[in-house]
Order: C-alpha cells, then structure tokens, then sequence
C-alpha cells in the first residue's frame, strides 16, 4: 500500500523573475506542503486498509498473529499499529503512552535497512521523526528510537546473541516474520509484568513452532493466554497493487504466482500454513513430549547419533535412556565443518551434556548414517601421507575407540519407513505400567530447538505435475537432519542396549526388559 503524493507544477516562465527571497520563500512552501501530504498518510491508510488489516488493528488479543500471502500490506499494517501504540492516538482501541516497544526482523542489513525502516519513514509523520533520538548500531540500522512522547523502541534480529533477549519488559513487540523460538519466548517472558502484547505478521513457511500457537488457538486457548490468528489472501489487497485498481492488482498477484513453486504457492498467495497438510508425526505435541530438563544420572546410557552431509551442517542428536524406558533427546544441533572439525564440534557437545556431577557422560553407541562410508577422495587430514578412507574412519579416529576413548561408529540399515514407524511408535500416549504417557521425550533447551522445528514440519510429499513423478509415501528431504540423527536410533534401539555389557545397565533396566 502506497499514498499518493501530491505533485508541484511550477512552469519556468514563473521562475525566470523571482528574486533570491522569493525562490527561498518558494522552497519553504514546497516543502510545508510535502510534509502536509505526508502528514496525512494516516488518513489515506484508514480509507484503503481492508477487513484483514482492519481485524489486525481491533484485536483484544495480547497475541495476534497475521498469517498472509505475500503483498498482503501486513508488515505496512505492522509500522501503522506500532506508530499509533507509540504516539497513543489508536483510532481503533484505546492505549496508553508513553511505551517500551520492540521490533524484531530478520537480520540488520536487508530486512530492517531496505524494508522496515523505509516503510517507518514512509508511514511515520515527518514532524515527529524529526524529534527523536535515533541510535543506528555497527550496521548503520535503527538500534533504537526514543520518541519525545517518552516512548522507545528497541530492534533485533534473529541472529543476535540469545542472551540479548533476556531481562527487558515490554509493553509491546512487533515480529515481522516469526523469529526462531527461543527468541520468542525471551521475548513472550518480557510482556509477563506489564501484560503487553505480541504482533507476529509474516507468511508461514518457516519458523514451524508457529504450528504449535495455531493449534492452541483452535482449541479455544485452553491454557488461558487470548490468541487470534488472522489467516489474510494477497488478493484482499489487490486494490493497493494495483494504485486503486483491484483488476490491475489480480493482474500483478497472478503474473507472480506463475514465479512460485508450488509447494508454496497456498502460502505465499493465501496465508495457508502449508505444514498443517500431510504431517509425518501428527502425534507429536509440546505439550507432551518437551520436558523440563534435569541432570542425567551418570550411569544412565546415551546413545550418540550423527547424520553428516558434504554440503551443509550435520545432525547430531544426543538420546539417553532412563530406567522406566523413556528415551529422552538431552541434546541436539546443526554443526558445521568437515569431518575434523565437525569431530571435535561433538567433542565440544559431549562435555555440555547435563550429567550430573559434572560426571563423563556414559555413551554406550554412535550411529553415523551409512552415507558416510563412501570413499573420500584426497589425503588424510589426520594422516597426511596416507589418502583419506571415508567420514565414517575420519570421525571414527578422533571421537572413537582410538580418539577420545568413544564407541566405534556404527552405521544403522537405510529403512525410511521403519524409521518414521519406530519413532511413531516412541510418541504414542499409552499406558506404560500404570502411567499414561510416551516413550520420547524432549529437553526444553535452546540446542533442541531445531529438532522441535523439523519434527513439527516433516511432511509427506505431494504429487508433481511438473516432474510427472509420484512421491507417495516418501516424506520431504527437507530440514530434516537432526531428526533423521534422532530416527537411526529409534530404528536400531533393543533391550540389549539396556541389558548388555555396553550398557552395564542398572538392576532396575534389567527388571524393565525381563517383563
């Protein structure tokens, strides 16, 4: 959504005879009447907004979320909402100012610098950015505004030190596009004591922890926080595409929906959260499976899994077994390098894992997916002379037996499907001895935030008319590696694990598989 300004026609014949003063005082005019026309963008945004922005700008809801297609007008919404809240004149509810406000995007340089800052500029009246106080950081972006009202607002973006978002109170925070999990329940905890409020727009393809929030909705907000989620079409803003005319605006939405993969195209185009559809592990809830972390026992048995890849980060998913046969994922992460580095990124992991009594953790096995034994070409970069073997005998040297003093690698059978109806099997709800409960469970720790994100979105794939190919039944190789790590165990777990001498088990674990 963009206003009109207004246009100044001067002809030269009117300048030719204007002295110094005149053309001055010329100027000064011009320039009050371009601030005049900004100053009322306002009221040219009341006039054109449509119903979803309108239901945006109602809401009661301390969490409101604006689910859309893209072009939907919903990160403009978001500067008008913020404006209003900070000057304390909403046209729609009442507020009250001055207010600590945050703004959370993406990243500095293109997100806050090339879309939200020029849109607050735009959208901001003049007079009143012309008296605040505004601090860029070392990227030359807005850090923070302090308006003469007494207001403030913060910025971030999402690959800021977690840390960061911890100890402020807010009164309200703006989130265009949902920023990963943990910084939203920073964030969330610093509405707590002044019961501010939280706006999320953005268009649901990533951040899938987001299912969760929806799914609570649905169900009535049972557990007492009011949500609403406005799910808006790009095409509910075709009249501002199209500078007031809604067919030129449909024109312009279709000619970029011919751009979009398909896969997406329900979300870009209709604000449809593509990840409700076709769910590998419907079963999987927060509520359920994600726990408060505790100190493992030392003599209770983990499993290490890694899942490499040449081209990008590795899963690797930490699992212990507890002595009522509940498996627990302790820790997990996306780490970075080759099999070197990544070797001693695990070592790193290893020491962080929360024994208790800052005891060695008790690894009884490591599985490595068996696409790590392909042959790997060039020398050895433990052993310059000889030429490398493969990922698996690389990592195998430094966190194995002959390493750091860890299990030989094993490498699990390849078995998709076996994989995803073993791990179905660990999240069921069943009674287990007389309590109701699965056998998975989840620390609640930032490091296992990730593995929250891809279980939640593992899909089935869908038909491709472009391809001609029928991907039924196979699940969408997509963001899937922490989870693929946590699955090879889940396929290759038996109760010898807990009874063998790796595992040296408990009397309590023995007692547990004998019945």
């Amino acid at each position: 959504m963009t206003a009109k300004t207004q246009k100044i026609r001067i002809k030269r014949s009117q300048l030719e005879g204007l002295d110094d003063n005149d053309l001055r005082n010329l100027g000064v005019n011009i320039k009050k009447l371009q601030e005049a026309s900004k100053s009322k963008k306002s009221e040219f945004y009341l006039e054109r907004m449509h119903a979803g922005q309108k239901r945006l700008h109602k809401s009661k809801a301390r969490f409101v979320c604006v689910w859309s297609g893209n072009r939907f007008g919903k990160s403009t919404a978001g500067v008008m909402e913020l404006k209003w809240r900070l000057m304390g004149d909403h046209p729609m509810k009442s507020v009250h100012t001055p207010i600590k406000a945050a703004v959370v995007c993406v990243d500095f340089e293109n997100h806050l610098k090339k879309q939200i800052e020029p849109k607050i500029k735009e959208w901001f009246p003049p007079q009143l950015l012309a008296k605040c106080t505004i601090e860029r950081n070392q990227a030359k972006a807005f850090k923070t505004i302090k308006t003469p009202m007494g207001s403030t607002v913060d910025f971030y973006s999402h690959d800021q030190d977690p840390m960061i978002f911890e100890g402020n109170d807010y009164d309200f925070v703006w989130a265009d596009e949902p920023p990963p999990h943990f910084i939203f329940k920073a964030l969330w905890r610093g509405l707590t004591d002044r019961g501010g409020d939280f706006l999320m727009t953005g268009t649901p393809i990533v951040q899938p922890w987001m299912i969760e929030e929806y799914k609570k909705y649905e169900s009535g907000n049972r557990d007492g926080v009011e949500r609403e989620f406005i799910i808006g079409k790009s095409e509910e803003n075709a009249h501002n595409l199209g500078d007031g005319d809604k067919e030129l605006g449909m024109k312009r939405l279709k000619e970029f929906a011919a751009m979009l993969d398909p896969y997406e195209r329900d979300a870009r185009l209709d604000g449809k959260p593509m990840e409700l559809e076709g769910l590998v592990f419907k079963s999987f809830s927060r509520g359920t499976h994600v726990i408060k972390p505790f100190e493992w026992p030392h003599d209770w048995p983990i499993i290490e899994s890694i899942d490499p890849h040449p081209r990008k980060p590795a899963g690797v998913a930490w699992v212990g077994m507890a002595p009522n046969g509940a498996r627990i994922l302790l820790q997990s992460g996306l780490l970075h390098g080759d099999a070197v580095e990544l070797s001693h990124e695990i070592l790193a992991f290893r020491e962080k894992l929360p024994v208790k009594d800052g005891r060695r953790p008790r690894i009884v096995r490591t599985l490595i997916d068996n696409a790590a034994n392909a042959p790997l070409t060039g020398k050895s970069t433990q052993n310059h002379v000889r030429d490398r073997v493969s990922t698996r005998d690389e990592i195998n040297s430094i966190i194995g037996p002959h390493g750091a003093g860890g299990p030989k690698l094993e490498c699990p059978p390849k078995n998709v499907k076996g994989k995803i109806e073993s791990l179905k099997n660990w999240l069921t709800v069943r009674d287990r001895d007389g309590k109701v409960r699965p056998d998975f469970f989840v620390f609640d720790i930032i490091e296992n935030d990730d593995f929250i994100n891809e279980i939640e979105t593992y899909a089935w794939a869908k038909y491709s008319k472009r391809s001609g190919k029928d991907f039924k039944d196979q699940p969408v190789k997509r963001n899937d590696d922490i989870l693929d790590a946590v699955m090879q165990v889940s396929l290759t777990l038996t109760p010898k694990d807990f009874s063998s001498s790796r595992a040296a088990p408990t009397k309590s674990v023995r007692s547990l598989w004998a019945k």
